[in-house]
């Protein structure tokens, strides 16, 4: 099976290559440019995916580059979850994001230096009828992997059982998977830069206007009206109202994890907000002393 991923000519590789442990021995920031263009085939149980990757984000970890990154894993040093990012470029950094998505990042940098850079995006361009299984909810063929959960999702990867898993030519099977990257032989030159697009402005201003702006107003006259501990179950139930959010308007799927995680969350804001006993005595001891 893997000689076959490996195979360039019968999986119509033309103007790619396969890359070395050396190729990737570099910051993420000089590595995640030259994935843009690339193939990330995947094998699990059998049923083969390869997306065009269009979209990525690099990330680096302590100690590593010129300024502090709080948003990488490995902003705190090595855990066991993010072990991979510390290991020999070229492995795959599955993890599992809000308890539901898996997102696939590449793994660079010397062995030892955490480094890594997030497969944001891609566009499908083998084995689409497998990742429209996976992916049943998705509108469009653009959108099988237009997303890091959704991405993983099409190609099959599942952080609990392929985080690890070696992405480069030989790399060894891991839980039933394999996994192939192909870089361009002529790195793409036009990325894209400058502004954001007119409609990107216009959604930015109207997310941090009305969403963000009316959203403080409106929760600061809830403090005003309910008093700070009631008000407090907005920060409860926002990760709840978040996840119906993105199943009705994503089409996420329901997981077990969902479908049992919900009613706790709501369960614990009523239990946490609830008034006590001895709050409703001293309430009634209150108004019979102004009475």
């Amino acid at each position: 099976m893997g000689s076959e991923m490996d195979s360039a000519p019968g999986n119509n590789r033309a103007g790619f290559h396969q890359p070395t442990r050396a190729e990737l021995e570099h910051d993420a920031l000089a590595v995640a440019p030259r994935l843009l263009g690339g193939i990330l085939c995947t094998r699990v149980d059998g049923v083969s995916v390869a997306v065009r990757l269009t979209e990525v984000e690099a990330y680096h970890g302590r100690g590593t580059g010129p300024v502090p990154d709080p948003g990488s894993h490995a902003r705190m040093g090595r855990t066991e979850r993010n072990a991979t990012m510390w290991g020999a470029p070229g492995h795959l950094y599955v993890y599992m994001s809000h308890g539901i998505h898996s997102c696939v990042n590449v793994a660079c940098s010397p062995d030892g230096v955490a480094s890594g850079v997030l497969l944001r995006a891609g566009e499908v361009i083998e084995g689409m009828d497998a990742a429209t299984a996976r992916r049943p909810t998705s509108r469009a063929p653009r959108d099988l992997a237009r997303g890091p959960g959704r991405l993983g999702k099409a190609i099959g990867l599942v952080s609990a059982r392929h985080n690890g898993i070696d992405a480069l030519a030989g790399g060894a099977e891991r839980a039933g998977a394999l996994a192939r990257l192909w870089l361009r032989d002529e790195p793409l030159t036009e990325l894209a830069s400058g502004l954001p697009s007119s409609p990107a402005i216009i959604a930015i201003l109207v997310l941090a206007l009305v969403c963000t702006a009316l959203a403080f107003v409106l929760f600061f006259e809830l403090i005003a009206a309910a008093g700070p501990v009631r008000a407090t179950i907005i920060t409860f139930v926002n990760p709840a109202v978040a996840v119906v959010l993105g199943i009705v308007i994503l089409s996420e799927p329901i997981t077990w994890g969902v479908a049992v995680g919900f009613p706790l969350v709501l369960l614990g804001s009523f239990l946490s907000t609830r008034p006590t006993s001895r709050a409703l005595a001293d309430e009634a001891a209150a108004e019979s002393a102004h009475a």
